[in-house]
């Protein structure tokens, strides 16, 4: 997939650093899997590294707080 050059307009990979027609810099995109994939990485490496009891009690605390915050009376 390409994009427009931002000063030429001619199609150029979303990868490279400087257009190779009219030698404008141009900042490189990253597509939004590449974004996700990242996102999930860190994701499992702070519950591997993480104590998952006290990760644990703190959503129990969390959901047990949220169901008191909907039993109230108005």
């Amino acid at each position: 997939m390409g994009r427009p050059c931002p000063h030429c307009g001619q199609r150029i990979s979303r990868t490279v650093d400087e257009c190779p027609y009219c030698g404008t810099k141009v900042q490189s995109q990253r597509p939004w899997y590449v974004w996700l994939l990242g996102g999930l990485m860190v994701l499992i490496l702070f519950l591997w590294l993480g104590d998952l009891s006290s990760l644990a009690h703190f959503a129990e605390t969390l959901f047990t707080f949220a169901r008191g915050v909907g039993n109230q009376a108005p």
